[in-house]
């Protein structure tokens, strides 16, 4: 078990357990603070780590890597311009983050099968958030509150999950599904001026909901065969635009327009990779 608790600014912490049933509990206060965990990185496979990353204040990273099985990852953020990078490799890992503030940036990658991403939930204004999965079973569930947020999907693999929603005004919301039955759920609640995009194939159920002003939706549901789709789109307010497109095996798959796709952001890595930590020999050669 590691707990380190640091008060102040331009601190960092390093942590790098490997075994099984690890934990690490980091809490730092203050400003441009840096924290790094890895369990099992590269090494042999851990079950039942668990990683706690606790960060007030502002220009705050933190970056954590799990590799292995039912291990759980955690980051809260309060403040402006705080970023978060989590990644885990391995079966039924769960992944939570937690910012509050403005400009804050989080990024969550899950690579195996029955995956969790328990919750990414943002409040405040101009946040963006993306998580990705890659394996069978995964589940996402994501919150944005505030303006101008963007919220970013990618699911790869079977049975996908997505349930998404942002509260406030001039928001984009993105959803990407790839693989087999996959189900969508996003809603953009309270606000004007959003923008909801979102790609699925194969087997696929989608709905999105808005409520406010001059609101724009997007749903593309393309398949080379199987069940189906099945696609809903509900808008209350005016000024509102909806477009649905699916396409079964006789469809034009490259030729058929899609449009209204805002993927690129910047790519997260935090913190820049803090420098090993080289602990030499207690005693020197000499006085062995």
């Amino acid at each position: 078990m590691a707990t380190l608790n640091q008060d102040g600014d331009l601190n960092e912490a390093f942590t790098h357990q490997d075994g099984t049933s690890g934990t690490v509990d980091i809490t730092q206060d203050g400003t441009a603070n840096k924290s790094a965990v890895l369990q099992s990185l590269l090494s042999y496979a851990a079950v039942g780590n668990s990683a706690t990353i606790n960060q007030t204040g502002t220009d705050n990273k933190s970056w954590a890597s799990q590799d292995g099985d039912n291990n759980s990852l955690s980051a809260t953020q309060s403040g402006e311009n705080n970023k978060a990078d989590q990644y885990q490799n391995g079966n039924g890992n769960t992944a939570n983050s937690t910012q509050s503030g403005t400009n804050g940036k989080v990024k969550q990658i899950q690579v195996g099968d029955n995956n969790i991403n328990n919750l990414v939930f943002q409040t405040g204004n101009n946040n963006y958030s993306e998580d990705n999965q890659y394996g069978n079973g995964n589940e996402i569930f994501k919150g944005q509150q505030g303006g101008d947020n963007y919220g970013r999907i990618d699911q790869t693999g079977d049975d996908n999950y997505t349930s998404f929603g942002q509260y406030g005004t001039n928001s984009k919301g993105y959803v990407r599904q790839l693989g087999n039955n996959n189900s969508m759920i996003m809603g953009q609640f309270a606000g004007d001026g959003n923008i909801a995009s979102s790609y699925q194939d194969d087997n696929n159920t989608g709905i999105t909901q808005q409520t406010g002003n001059d609101n724009q939706a997007l749903l593309v549901q393309k398949s080379q065969g199987g069940a189906g789709h099945n696609a809903g789109i509900y808008q209350n307010g005016n000024g509102n635009m909806a477009d649905v497109l699916q396409l079964g095996p006789g469809g034009d798959f490259a030729a058929d327009a899609e449009g209204c796709d805002f993927q690129e952001r910047v790519e997260l890595n935090c913190p820049t990779p803090l420098p090993e930590i080289t602990i030499g020999a207690p005693c020197p050669a000499p006085c062995i």
